[in-house]
């Protein structure tokens, strides 16, 4: 599982993404989505950290979606123009 352990986590309020403060949802988007990093690490204002393996994540995309019957993995605001 990409949230192995995070089963129970709710109401997080991210404050940082890979050491970036995040100061809009579409940088925290772009944070999430550009990084190249191994992790991704979201830290709250309580420094709880969060961290998931970016590349298992991405590999477990398709499958959740399916899963969930999820049509499409991000709001039409955040898709590419086609």
């Amino acid at each position: 599982d990409v949230n192995q352990g995070y089963h129970e986590l709710f109401g997080l309020v991210v404050a940082e993404v890979n050491g970036t403060k995040v100061k809009n949802f579409q940088q925290f988007f772009q944070l999430v989505t550009q990084t190249q990093a191994p992790y991704v690490i979201f830290k709250d204002n309580d420094n709880f950290e969060l961290v998931i393996f970016r590349q298992k994540a991405v590999q477990s995309r398709a499958t959740i979606l399916r899963t969930y019957r999820i049509d499409q993995d991000r709001s039409p605001d955040l898709r590419e123009p086609q």
